[in-house]
């Protein structure tokens, strides 16, 4: 027996802390000082045309598989799981530069890389107890999240210059529509950790019941709420080609003139933290609910790969993200949609164009009769 979520919004507290994390507060604004209002509209429209739909599908698939991308996908898992098993190690790579960030704060020095496998133990150690575990981190983090990017965010725009700079950057251009368009699909897929497989784990806590629609659109709402706040917080400060930097350069040019800046800053990173704990537990627990026997030799190479340049925005490691977003997520969504439509589209043709026939005694003449039964559409039932 799956031990579930509390209850609904259970659900929605715990996919919006997988989905908000440091694609919303490092990639998005650094994607929007590159690509502007064309990246931004895109943004807005994939998330509400293309995301919103795929995660009620995903949640909808996982809910009545009972079970992960293995469930769901069968040897076609692979796809989502090595999104999962990449995206992870992209998490652990910044999750060492946070705490690093954080031990510079109270007067310590640590490197990226043991920042790195202490925050893979505190993923490990949060994860452990299941979704109960993951759902109470995430109703403890997100709220704090979000007040924090409010509060910095209406500081930023008090700053001068600060209604120039957020005019430059919502500014659009129709001739970068066409180069912001994959740019904006790779930042909707990871920002809403789709085709990951971690949206199938999730729904599989799901009791059968009613549809997922109104928690899948909660979900993107707080998802797109965060990110717009961490570029209301970036974009003012005048923060440029930093790449994964901005966010938190951006936040110390805000804390560090004020009393005692240094333990605001602090509170901020253990918020941030928090939110990327939520969304590696997301990950760590796909993987584990997938291959139980595997989970554990694989954290080696999880952190090898999240190992090189961990603190560096150097172009070497752009590789990591780049493939993420424009390789394995769309691979691993376009996977899922082909095998659930070739699975409903079977069970169509099976409960819709053959008829029952029975043999019915009339008046001593047997006859044949055909029966359509009721329609039902394969997985979503």
């Amino acid at each position: 027996m799956r031990e579930g979520w509390s209850s609904r919004g259970g659900l929605v507290w715990a996919a919006a802390g997988c989905a908000v994390g440091f694609g919303n507060l490092l990639k998005f604004p650094a994607a929007l000082e590159r690509g502007g209002g064309a990246f931004l509209l895109l943004y807005l429209l994939i998330v509400g045309l293309v995301g919103l739909p795929l995660l009620c599908l995903e949640l909808s698939a996982g809910r009545r598989a009972r079970g992960g991308p293995p469930a769901v996908m069968g040897r076609l898992a692979v796809f989502p799981l090595l999104a999962c098993i990449f995206s992870l190690s992209y998490y652990l790579r910044l999750g060492g530069w946070t705490v690093s960030l954080l031990a510079r704060c109270v007067g310590l020095r640590l490197s990226p890389l043991p920042g790195a496998m202490l925050f893979c133990l505190l993923t490990l150690a949060a994860r452990r107890r299941g979704a109960p575990a993951i759902e109470r981190c995430s109703r403890m983090a997100m709220p704090a999240l979000i007040f924090l990017l409010a509060a910095l965010a209406l500081w930023a725009v008090r700053l001068p210059g600060a209604a120039e700079a957020l005019g430059a950057a919502l500014r659009v251009e129709r001739g970068a529509l066409t180069q912001q368009l994959l740019p904006a699909l790779g930042q909707a897929f990871f920002s809403l950790s789709l085709g990951m497989g971690v949206m199938l784990t999730y729904g599989s806590y799901l009791p059968p019941g009613k549809s997922v629609s109104g928690e899948a659109a909660a979900i993107c709402l707080i998802d797109t709420l965060c990110a717009l706040l961490a570029a209301a917080v970036v974009v003012p400060t005048g923060v440029e080609g930093a790449g994964d930097a901005s966010f938190f350069l951006g936040m110390e040019q805000l804390l560090a003139p004020m009393p005692m800046g240094w333990l605001l800053a602090a509170a901020g990173l253990v918020a941030v933290l928090l939110a990327a704990l939520t969304s590696s537990m997301g990950m760590a627990d796909c993987i584990a609910d997938a291959m139980p026997r595997a989970f554990w030799p694989m954290l080696p190479l999880v952190l090898l790969l999240a190992a090189p340049y961990a603190m560096q925005a150097s172009p070497l490691a752009d590789w990591l993200p780049k493939t993420i977003d424009r390789v394995l997520l769309p691979a691993s969504e376009l996977a899922l949609i082909a095998l659930l439509s070739a699975k409903t589209l079977r069970i169509f043709e099976r409960k819709y164009h053959k008829t029952e026939k029975k043999r019915v005694k009339t008046g001593g003449i047997l006859a044949k009769r055909g029966k359509r039964q009721r329609p039902r559409f394969g997985i979503f039932d």
